[in-house]
């Protein structure tokens, strides 16, 4: 029988929840915990936990909306490099965090940049508006699934594996995009929508699936065979402008991809169609 170690963590500056996004191999965990200011409204600050030590992570540029600052860490790599989000003078930002602050705007956003996730080569997925983003190398790629709508990227492996959702006809769908293709992850217990949030180096993805009763986990493990393929042309990053550099110090208080799944499922492949220009 297998034995399992279940640790709360709450951060002792919180006087309200505790919020834990993501961890990397080394047990670095981030996310995001709330105190009670003065307006009666929960502020969210970021924090990083590693090696029992708390540290605040809050953006330098974030300000007070609708009563309340916002800054919440989402994704940590390898080199402890960190993604999240903040609300600043111009609504939601991204931000990756490396001893200093850096504000990610994907240049099509109107509004609203969430980053994800990042991997060990500093690739980062997210979303602005109704897409999916994969910010790599200086330059930000839409990730629109042809097969719906409201495209969202919330993980990514070593490989470059994106995983997510997009929704058609009204219900939310899991997909995997690889070698520029998109294929389905349904969960064929959902009733009210498969979402996809991890993905690792061996293709086993987590998430939750949705039915009557609520949300439930799930385990994906596929073995994938991908064609060959030639991504959509990347959309050039913005200028120096929407890419702001501020220091700060944190506060420490043409096969069809093979499927395993424990339950029946279907897949279908469908090529990455090219964003216009």
């Amino acid at each position: 029988m297998s034995v399992y170690t279940v640790t709360t963590l709450d951060d002792p500056s919180a006087n309200g929840g505790t919020d834990a996004y993501g961890i990397n191999n080394a047990g670095q965990i981030v996310g995001s915990y709330e105190v009670l200011n003065r307006a009666g409204v929960f502020d969210n600050h970021g924090f990083l936990y590693s090696g029992g030590t708390y540290t605040t992570l809050d953006d330098p540029s974030v300000v007070t909306f609708n009563f309340q600052r916002v800054t919440v860490a989402t994704g940590i790599n390898a080199s402890d490099q960190i993604v999240g989000s903040y609300v600043g003078l111009n609504g939601t930002n991204g931000f990756l965090y490396s001893g200093i602050f850096i504000t990610l705007d994907d240049p099509l956003a109107g509004a609203g940049v969430y980053p994800q996730g990042i991997n060990a080569s500093g690739q980062i997925v997210g979303s602005y508006g109704s897409h999916g983003f994969l910010y790599s190398n200086g330059t930000y790629t839409t990730l629109d699934d042809p097969a719906g709508g409201f495209t969202q990227a919330y993980g990514i492996n070593d490989l470059g594996q994106v995983v997510g959702t997009y929704v058609a006809n009204g219900l939310g769908h899991g997909f995997l995009y690889s070698g520029g293709f998109f294929t389905n992850i349904d969960d064929p217990a959902a009733t009210f929508g498969t979402t996809p949030r991890g993905i690792n180096d061996t293709g086993q993805i987590v998430g939750f699936y949705t039915d009557s009763a609520g949300n439930h986990g799930f385990l994906y493990s596929a073995a994938l065979t991908l064609p060959s393929t030639i991504p959509r042309a990347p959309i050039p990053l913005p200028p120096a402008s929407t890419m702001r550099v501020r220091s700060s110090a944190p506060t420490t208080p043409a096969l069809a991809p093979t499927v395993s799944f424990s339950r029946s499922h279907r897949t279908r492949r469908r090529q990455a169609a090219p964003r216009p220009t």
